[in-house]
């Protein structure tokens, strides 16, 4: 553990060894002290790269960047690029045109005869003449010498503009050799297409966008550069080198780290260079969170423990039922199932037309309807659910745990945030599982018109439950004491979710 933690520590000091950050930051922010900023609603920019930082930040801290910048495969000698999570800061008015002339400059590496390549939706040619740059043209196609990036010096796109893969490949070589690129988009209005675009071509920049709101301005630039931690893989580091003891830093340093990292696990939840660390960090707490009835976890007082619970909760999502675990503490809540229940092979029939509007999902209109089944999957156990063929592609769902609402934004936990876990049923026969069991419901899509129709489930066991016009209160006595930990009770228009 410690030679890990001593490689950790290295690669922070290899990262600062690659880039002169402050140095960076002080070209891109010459001569600005506040700036007026986008305006609007921009989203954010996160940061993985060792090399990649902040610019402008709608904090204090550089965790909640609007524009960041790095370094194409963290080498100096390639590419540099700039993120700007609004169209609007594509401006040259007041101080935004100061701070679009350094970046200009910072990403040419100061040649004052630089050619300019510009798409659309950019500055004026004039703009860029009048300080005395030569500008080209770059279409979205760039099938050609004339329109793409031969003889650029700096680049500056929307991604709204719509990039052919041809151009996207071109960009990627551009910043290979050496170019140096400023890219806009208000990421939350992109298109699916040109979001994952504008990623991919900024994962080896060290940066991504994300569609989370963030604050359109003015912002105060920062006297000095931001420290290197608020960048995901040396946030990484230090948070392992915390753990592994080499090192002791404030609670509010360990959180601006812990931020960084969560805003790229939103973005790339399957990034190796970031999730390989997290699960060694996981891993220092033996391999699961601890939240419990005996244990509130206070998110504000253990920020590494915090972020691994996101990433465990990520994992869990993400991996196949037949790989799931039992948390240990899913006896604690949802709670535990008897060693002896009888396990059950039930055939139920589901009801296939969903309006909009279902009154058994209060304020919840538009998700379809929500099915109990009287049926509870134990945790860490494969459930197998089949189908008929011709609905294999109606959208339906299996949720297993009824509680779906998700918890990580309170202060303290009291149980795991998230206990609820979704799988499509998008086959025949299908595996489903979760690492803390529940209520097997059957999720229906909104206006969908499919009838009743019949589904298998194998491997459960019985819920307690009352359902009305089907059970009598004369069965409520065996009805109560099943073997799942939760249950229900049912009428034509209300559930109640109940414990056993």
């Amino acid at each position: 553990m410690k030679l890990l933690a001593t490689l950790a520590a290295s690669l922070i000091a290899l990262g600062s060894a690659l880039a002169d950050p402050a140095a960076d930051y002080a070209a891109l922010t010459a001569g600005l002290t506040t700036i007026t900023g986008s305006g609007g609603t921009p989203g954010t920019v996160v940061m993985h790269g060792r090399t990649a930082f902040p610019v402008f930040t709608a904090n204090t801290n550089g965790t909640a960047p609007v524009v960041a910048a790095g370094h194409w495969n963290d080498d100096t000698n390639s590419g540099r690029g700039l993120a700007y999570s609004h169209t609007g800061w594509a401006s040259t008015n007041a101080g935004n045109g100061l701070a679009l002339s350094n970046a200009v400059r910072w990403a040419a590496r100061g040649k004052t005869n630089a050619v300019i390549g510009l798409g659309g939706s950019m500055p004026s040619v004039n703009w860029f003449t009048a300080q005395g740059y030569t500008t080209k043209t770059l279409s979205t196609t760039m099938s050609t010498t004339n329109n793409d990036f031969t003889g650029v010096d700096v680049a500056l796109i929307s991604m709204h503009s719509g990039y052919s893969s041809n151009a996207l490949f071109k960009a990627a070589t551009f910043l290979t050799n050496g170019g140096g690129i400023l890219i806009f988009s208000t990421p939350w209005a992109l298109s699916a297409g040109a979001y994952a675009d504008a990623n991919n071509l900024l994962v080896n920049l060290g940066l991504s966008f994300s569609g989370d709101y963030n604050d359109g301005g003015p912002f105060a630039a920062s006297p000095s550069s931001y420290p290197a931690y608020v960048s995901a893989l040396n946030g990484l580091d230090l948070l392992l080198a915390q753990r592994f003891g080499t090192t002791n830093v404030a609670v509010s340093i360990q959180q601006a780290a812990a931020d960084g990292i969560d805003g790229v696990l939103a973005v790339r939840p399957l990034f190796p260079p970031l999730t390989n660390g997290l699960a060694q960090l996981l891993a220092t707490y033996g391999g699961f969170i601890s939240v419990n009835a005996g244990r509130t976890l206070t998110k504000a007082s253990v920020p590494i423990e915090s972020l691994c619970e996101r990433y465990q909760s990520g994992l869990f999502d993400l991996t196949p039922a037949a790989l799931l675990p039992k948390h240990p503490d899913a006896d604690d809540f949802p709670g535990a199932v008897s060693a002896t229940a009888p396990v059950l092979n039930r055939t139920v029939l589901v009801q296939g037309n969903a309006p909009p509007d279902d009154p058994a999902l209060i304020n919840q209109g538009s998700h379809g309807t929500r099915q109990p089944v009287g049926l509870y999957a134990r945790a860490g156990t494969v459930v197998r659910v089949k189908i008929p063929a011709d609905k294999t592609a109606a959208g339906l769902r299996i949720q297993i745990g009824h509680h779906h609402d998700e918890n990580f934004h309170l202060d303290a936990w009291r149980r795991h945030p998230k206990v609820a876990r979704y799988e499509p049923l998008t086959n025949v026969v299908n595996e489903v599982g979760s690492p803390y069991g529940g209520l097997i419901l059957v999720r229906v899509p909104p206006d969908s018109l499919l009838g009743d129709f019949p589904i298998t489930i194998e491997g459960a066991v019985e819920a307690p439950r009352f359902e009305q016009g089907v059970d009598s209160p004369a069965d409520w006595a065996r009805l109560q004491s099943l073997s799942g930990a939760q249950g229900y009770i049912r009428s034509t228009n209300f559930t109640a979710y109940v414990s056993r």
